[in-house]
C-alpha cells in the first residue's frame, strides 16, 4: 500500500478459492490505497466444474527484473511467525533471480492476470531463449497447471527419475505421485540396491 501510495504500479493476483478457504481478508484497503487487486478464478464461479483452476504461482516481480518464488506464502506467519503465541516464522524455501527468468515470470504474471481480468493476452516481445540454452543457466520457467496443453513438470520428473544415476532429491510438501511417478522412483531406488 504505501508502494502504491508513491505512485508504484502494484498489481496483487490472489487465488480465488485460497482467499475463500483463507478468511476475510481487507482487500478494500488495498485498493483504496491503488493497489490493483484480481482474484484467479473465484470460488464457486468457475466455468468448468470440477477442474482444478486454482493460480497457486508464489511469485514476486519487480520492475521485470528481479524474480522471488518459491513455496513461502506472503503472509506473517511465513516471516514474523507469532511472537505473542510463541510461534517462530514457517521454514520454506525460496530463490531470488535476476535476468532472462524474472522478464519470462513477469509474462506469466502477465498471461494469468489478463485471464483473471478477462482481458486478451499479452502480446510479448520476443525474449532470446538462447539465454537459457547454454550450461551456465542453472534455472529455467516451466509453466504447469490447467492452463497448459502438456504438464511438462510431470514429464521432466518421470524422465528424470529414470535417468539418474547417483541420487534423486524431491524437495515438496505434497508428495501425491501418480503410478507412473511412483514406478519411476522405484525403479531408481533398485537400480542403485547393490546386487545380492
Amino acid at each position: 500500500m504505501r508502494r502504491a501510495r508513491a505512485g508504484v504500479k502494484v498489481r496483487v493476483l490472489l487465488d480465488g478459492f485460497g482467499v475463500w478457504l483463507g478468511g476475510h481478508f481487507d482487500l478494500d484497503s488495498l485498493r483504496a490505497a491503488g493497489v490493483e487487486v484480481v482474484k484467479f478464478v473465484p470460488a464457486l464461479k468457475s466455468a468448468v466444474r470440477g477442474l482444478n483452476l486454482r493460480n497457486h504461482r508464489k511469485m514476486l516481480l519487480v520492475d521485470g527484473e528481479r524474480f522471488w518464488a518459491g513455496g513461502r506464502n506472503l503472509a506473517g506467519e511465513y516471516f514474523e511467525g507469532d511472537p505473542a503465541g510463541g510461534r517462530p516464522a514457517w521454514h520454506d524455501l525460496s530463490f531470488d533471480l535476476r535476468g532472462p527468468l524474472a522478464v519470462r515470470a513477469q509474462q506469466r504474471f502477465d498471461l494469468d492476470w489478463n485471464y483473471a481480468s478477462h482481458l486478451p493476452p499479452p502480446r510479448f516481445a520476443g525474449v532470446s531463449d538462447e539465454a537459457g540454452a547454454d550450461a551456465s543457466h542453472l534455472a529455467q520457467l516451466i509453466p504447469s497447471g490447467p492452463d497448459q496443453v502438456d504438464d511438462t513438470v510431470h514429464a521432466l520428473l518421470v524422465s528424470g527419475a529414470f535417468m539418474a544415476r547417483e541420487r534423486i532429491l524431491a524437495v515438496t510438501p505434497y508428495f501425491v505421485p501418480d503410478a507412473t511417478l511412483l514406478m519411476a522412483l522405484t525403479l531408481a531406488a533398485r537400480r542403485s540396491a547393490p546386487l545380492p
